[in-house]
């Protein structure tokens, strides 16, 4: 939508968490690390701020969060 939207890692989630996200409106997704956990950006990014359609996914690996985004 209108609204930026942070998200947060979270140790406590499930262990080899995976996620998957698709935007669909204009604001941007920004992920953030959360307390106790290392996200890992594989692709130099922690923003979703591509055109409708961009992509991320999420994955937990112990306590390291590893990100691949793809704004198309």
């Amino acid at each position: 939508g209108a609204s930026v939207i942070n998200l947060t890692t979270d140790i406590n989630s499930e262990p080899d968490f995976i996620a998957s996200y698709l935007k669909h409106g204009a604001s941007s997704i920004t992920f953030l690390a959360g307390s106790g956990s290392t996200l890992i950006q594989v692709d130099g990014t922690a923003v979703l701020n591509g055109a409708v359609g961009s992509t991320a996914t999420l994955s937990r690996v112990s306590n390291a969060f590893y990100l691949r985004i793809s704004n198309a």
